[in-house]
């Protein structure tokens, strides 16, 4: 593997795709973002889900929690 493993297990590129993910990104828009296949974004996302033992519906709480969020309640 080229890339380096971070303290929490996941690479830099598997936790921008969850970062991108749980923002409510598709994986095309992840895929165009990152200049990726999203073929490539799905494995990506599926490695950092198995190293974190996390259900897909994880990053589906967190794209919904951030849109829940008034931004005029922030700060």
């Amino acid at each position: 593997m080229g890339h380096a493993i971070m303290a929490s297990g996941l690479t830099p590129r598997e936790k921008e795709v969850v970062r991108l993910a749980s923002l409510g990104c598709s994986r095309e828009d992840i895929a165009k973002i990152l200049k990726l296949a999203p073929s490539t974004i799905d494995a990506h996302k599926a490695r950092a889900m198995a190293k974190r033992q996390l259900s897909p519906h994880v990053l589906v709480a967190g794209r919904d929690a951030v849109a829940a969020v008034d931004p005029h309640d922030v700060g």
